[in-house]
């Protein structure tokens, strides 16, 4: 009875979350799906169903991270009270996603390690790339550029072997984002593949994030009249789907790029909506780095009391969240407004940080590792086609030798027949020859004894030739002696 009725409650709350859920701003699409895993959800007996309807309700509804961890986590219970591992690796890979939209970098790298161990334990090759990619995704906001490379890299390499054009071209995207500012010419080389497969696609989703990304490095690189035009195209396409988080990050990288050409009225207009949506989505990567762009503008703008308020919010944010390429930016912006302030310790305190922060994120053996990771995915591509030509020439060896071999036992077959005919066939002969000998020996026999034959009835009759000439004689010779 208690089981029951737990389950009921258990029942009960999943329902309701999802009805608070369900508001108004979504998208007509998303709520009708939500509806239709909602009517599955309430009428299946199934618990893999019922597993499966709260993850995916938990994915329609991750702009509101908050609501989506709690279906993902009913979605985990019951996946563990199954033991169903494909069911709890889903539950873990959601939960990932969704500290992670959270900003909770610790607790997502910990549940998609999680999803990660039970996939390679299935074999679960897609599963596999899609943890390795989250994973990979956590370190880059953590600044761990070089593990961020290693766990692409690895993802790209199931990615080519399972041909998913989709998941390639993503991770071409976000290894132009780790390039980006880094190797900006290597970026752009990524970015360009990630959007030609994008565009074959018509993934208007990731065409946005990607045009935003060219945008940023062309506004790096100084090409300002580009980089605007890449990034209202990116804004256009965002704006066409409804992608709020898309519209954010056009937003902000207009803004920058106005920044950079010292528009600081529309800069700062820009960042303000985009400081806005990323507050509405609890997005506090895109907080930090708002609150930090508008921070420096208005140090340009000698705005000081304005800008250390909103560098100060950004780096104890950034901190928070354990990103340190924030903290690094946040550093060095706080030291600038200190030397315009004339508070040269402060400044010092602050450039010190940012120095440790850089060396962190730059030092030589990072770079090192981070060009390891390409150089190592490389050779293993290389290697893997290698393997491939290597595998391809032995197939047709092994072919050629299979046709070698039944060229060479149809050889002996066929010697051994005709060695077999012809044994035969002397056997036959030496056979047949004794028989003519033998029949030739008995024809002689007979002949011999029908000459023996023929000479006795020749002799015979030549004794009864010569006795009936006697008689013939004596009878005359007796007439004689009559007369």
């Amino acid at each position: 009875m208690k089981k029951s009725f737990l389950y009921f409650i258990h029942k009960r709350l999943c329902i309701l979350l999802i009805l608070i859920a369900i508001i108004p701003r979504q998208s007509f699409s998303q709520s009708a799906k939500v509806d239709s895993l909602l009517k599955v959800l309430l009428n299946t007996k199934e618990d893999t169903v019922k597993i499966n309807s709260l993850n995916e309700i938990a994915y329609q509804l991750k702009n509101k991270p908050d609501t989506s961890i709690l279906l993902s986590s009913q979605a985990l219970i019951l996946a563990e009270k199954n033991k169903w591992p494909k069911g709890i690796a889903k539950s873990y890979h959601n939960l990932g996603m969704f500290n992670y939209l959270k900003t909770n970098y610790s607790l997502a790298l910990d549940y998609n390690l999680k999803a990660l161990k039970i996939r390679e334990s299935l074999n679960d090759k897609i599963g596999i790339s899609a943890s390795l990619s989250n994973i990979g995704i956590i370190y880059y906001n953590q600044g761990n550029y070089p593990k961020t490379l290693d766990y692409y890299f690895k993802s790209l390499k199931i990615s080519e072997e399972l041909k998913d054009k989709n998941k390639i071209s993503t991770l071409f995207a976000n290894i132009g984002v780790v390039y980006k500012g880094r190797d900006n010419q290597k970026a752009l080389e990524y970015y360009a593949k990630a959007l030609k497969i994008a565009e074959e696609s018509g993934d208007k989703n990731k065409m946005a994030s990607i045009l935003n990304n060219i945008g940023i490095v062309n506004q790096l690189q100084g090409n300002h009249p580009q980089a605007l035009e890449n990034l209202f195209m990116a804004l256009k396409i965002s704006e066409e789907i409804g992608s709020r988080y898309h519209i954010a990050a056009s937003l902000a990288n207009i803004g920058m790029t106005y920044d950079a050409q010292g528009n600081f009225p529309k800069a700062l207009d820009y960042y303000f909506k985009t400081l806005k949506i990323a507050e509405e989505l609890g997005n506090k990567n895109g907080i930090a780095i708002e609150l930090g762009n508008i921070g420096k503008l208005y140090t340009s703008t000698k705005k000081y009391k304005e800008a250390e308020d909103y560098l100060q919010r950004a780096l104890t944010l950034s901190t928070k969240i354990q990103s340190l390429d924030f903290v690094k930016d946040h550093e060095l912006s706080l030291s600038n407004l200190y030397t315009q302030l004339n508070q040269p310790a402060k400044a010092f305190n602050h450039y010190k940080k940012y120095i440790v922060a850089r060396d962190s994120l730059f030092n030589e053996e990072n770079i090192k590792k981070s060009l390891r990771a390409e150089m190592n995915f490389n050779f293993e591509k290389k290697e893997s086609a290698a393997k491939a030509e290597q595998e391809k020439k032995d197939v047709i060896a092994m072919e050629e030798l299979q046709i070698q071999r039944v060229v060479r036992n149809s050889f002996i077959v066929g010697f051994a027949f005709v060695l077999l005919l012809t044994l035969v066939i002397l056997r036959g002969y030496t056979q047949k020859r004794k028989a003519n000998i033998e029949i030739i020996k008995q024809k002689y026999i007979i002949e011999e004894k029908q000459k023996e034959i023929l000479d006795s009835i020749h002799y015979a009759k030549r004794i009864q030739t010569a006795l009936i000439t006697s008689e013939k004689y004596i009878e005359r010779n007796l007439k004689k002696l009559i007369k």
